[in-house]
């Protein structure tokens, strides 16, 4: 029977489900818009990497707002910034305009993840409840990601690119009206204490964290090195901060618990594997050394996103007979092996039904951690902290993509 919570839960995941697929369909599609625009390597990888940064960079900073504020009203704002993005996207002349967009895109983004996971903790009446709710988000979520190759590769192989942040900002528009018309109302009356000076400086070192790694990657070391040096320099004053003050961004019970901390490092680790694995497949194995056409690149893809549909559905049976944390481990493990066997067979040259049956194994590994995760940290921290919660499981599987 379909309730009305059940669909508000459903549109929370929906409006997280169009912010994965947007961080793996532009790999795929990656080729066919430095070609058309044009735009250089280094470009092309600003146009990936700029939306990923600001979703990265400022999620810490919403999820502490959807603690302070109504929820309801943030994803919808979240959600027309996401589609104004899309829009500009959609009409960039250049490959700067687009970058541009692509910011401004992850702006609206990084409301949407840790608001979404934050009202359905809200929504949740029981435990048995929020490990359902956060199974079902972690399922749809996730499934966007191990999807967007192939959304993009049969979006852009048929209509071209430009559609691509159409169909997106289409799907956002009909999100926002159900959003309006199904999710309740919640005014904060019991508003927890953020540090709001640290969780601004936490957000500085994501965007230096990642926007380091994404110039060692270009081989900008000056840059990385400059930015590294920046995060030691606000890392430091925190420690110094918390040492006079007693002030810290991230609540306490979350550095207290064991669970919290190993599910978001396998959360970095998980998105890491996954992240990296669909870049050099979709871009380096199938359009490179297989030649193959966007459409194609996506359809190889394919058996990611079935492994994933699998580790999904497995997952909750493990966590009902070992319980989420020993869940998370074995997901984990899964990952890495994976992902380590995609990189050695793609640099041997292997054939494309051994990479993509590879693929099918880093797809569940990734269906398997995703609920885990998702339970462990919404359940560890108090409701008041929801959107926090979401936030830092979100900003960790930024900071591994």
């Amino acid at each position: 029977m379909i309730t009305r919570r059940g669909v508000a839960v459903a549109v929370c995941s929906l409006s997280t489900f169009i912010v994965n697929i947007d961080n793996t369909a532009y790999q795929v599609a990656l080729t066919q818009i430095r070609d058309t625009l044009p735009a250089t390597f280094a470009q092309g990888q600003w146009i990936l990497n700029g939306y990923i940064l600001t979703l990265a960079a400022l999620e810490i900073v919403a999820g502490a707002f959807g603690d302070r504020f109504n929820k309801r009203s943030l994803l919808v704002a979240g959600l027309i910034v996401y589609i104004a993005g899309s829009l500009l996207t959609a009409l960039a002349p250049n490959a700067i305009a687009l970058i541009a967009a692509r910011v401004l895109a992850g702006v609206g983004a990084s409301i949407l993840v840790p608001v979404g996971l934050a009202m359905v903790r809200v929504l949740a009446r029981s435990a048995r409840e929020l490990q359902g709710f956060t199974g079902a988000w972690g399922a749809v979520v996730g499934l966007g990601m191990a999807s967007g190759p192939l959304a993009g590769g049969f979006i852009s192989g048929t209509l071209g690119w430009r559609m691509l942040p159409v169909a997106t900002a289409a799907l956002a528009a009909v999100f926002a009206v159900l959003a309006v018309v199904f999710l309740p109302s919640t005014p904060v009356r019991n508003s927890p204490r953020h540090d709001w000076t640290g969780i601004m400086a936490l957000g500085v070192v994501m965007f230096g964290v990642i926007g380091g790694f994404i110039a060692v990657g270009q081989r900008g070391l000056v840059t990385a090195a400059g930015l590294f040096a920046g995060v030691t320099v606000v890392v430091a004053g925190l420690a110094i901060r918390r040492a006079r003050i007693g002030a810290f961004p991230i609540p306490r019970q979350a550095c207290q618990s064991r669970k919290f901390r190993a599910a978001m490092s396998v959360a970095v680790g998980n998105y890491f594997c996954v992240g990296g694995a669909i870049f050099l497949l979709a871009t380096g194995y199938f359009q490179g050394a297989q030649h193959l056409s966007v459409l194609a690149a996506g359809a190889g893809l394919v058996p990611l996103a079935v492994g994933y549909a699998v580790g999904a559905r497995v997952s909750p049976v493990i966590m009902g007979r070992y319980g989420p944390f020993q869940a998370v481990i074995a997901a984990g493990l899964l990952m890495l092996a994976s992902s380590v066997a995609v990189a050695v067979l793609v640099g041997a040259g292997a054939g494309v039904a051994v990479v993509s049956a590879v693929a099918a194994c880093l797809g569940a590994g990734m269906g398997m951690a995703n609920t885990p995760t998702n339970a462990l940290a919404m359940s560890e921290l108090p409701v008041e902290y929801a959107g926090a919660s979401g936030a830092f499981a979100s900003t960790a599987r930024q900071v591994g993509q």
